[in-house]
């Protein structure tokens, strides 16, 4: 991937969230009722109670595909978006976009006891960064099996409506849809503060 451990690029926090992520699965094997202790309850959240669902949610997982797919996609572009970001911005990204993810999917489903898991909010706020910091980026997506090469932009916008589709024809029951939803929406208002952080830094620098 051209980094090195010394290297200033080096995509720390994308390994780190990687490893918590590898290991905390691990610790599910071997102790499933974690799923139930550190997963969210919409009920439970809407009523002020076990609060720190909404982060701890984050880190768990239903089974190896659910992980693996998930971790694929923080490697791929995660790396990309700490290098272009910081880490500390690509942290605040990460786990902004779980938080609003699983607070958006808390609100529609507040009466829901379904234990709800997943890194998948903090994925789809990459996914929308990844789109706008890099809009023109070819990206290869399979589509019922088709590779079909596309802008970052727009592959992160069919993504998103995608996700709008499935929510609204009832999708998979156990896709939590609108945390992919309030994870992307997330991540678009931070990576806009990014963009325009950015553009007022080069135009006092000219000026």
């Amino acid at each position: 991937m051209g980094y090195s451990m010394g290297s200033p690029d080096f995509p720390r926090v994308t390994l780190l969230i990687l490893a918590m992520n590898i290991i905390i699965y691990i610790a599910e094997l071997v102790n499933p009722p974690l799923k139930h202790h550190f997963g969210l309850i919409p009920q439970e959240v809407s009523r002020i109670r076990n609060l720190h669902t909404l982060l701890s949610a984050m880190y768990l997982h239903a089974d190896i595909f659910h992980l693996l797919s998930n971790m694929f996609v923080l490697i791929v572009i995660g790396s990309e978006c700490e290098r272009a970001i910081g880490s500390l911005h690509f942290l605040l990204l990460y786990h902004l976009s779980g938080i609003g993810g699983n607070l958006l999917h808390t609100l529609i489903f507040s009466n829901s006891l379904v234990v709800t898991l997943g890194a998948s909010g903090g994925i789809f706020g990459l996914i929308a960064v990844f789109g706008i910091l890099f809009p023109t980026r070819p990206v290869v997506a399979f589509y019922f099996f088709l590779p079909i090469m596309m802008p970052a932009f727009l592959w992160a916008l069919f993504y998103f409506l995608f996700e709008i589709f499935y929510q609204l024809i009832g999708g998979a029951f156990f896709i939590a849809h609108m945390a992919h939803i309030g994870g992307f929406l997330t991540g678009v208002s931070y990576g806009l503060y990014l963009k325009r952080q950015r553009y007022r830094k080069y135009w006092f620098s000219a000026y």
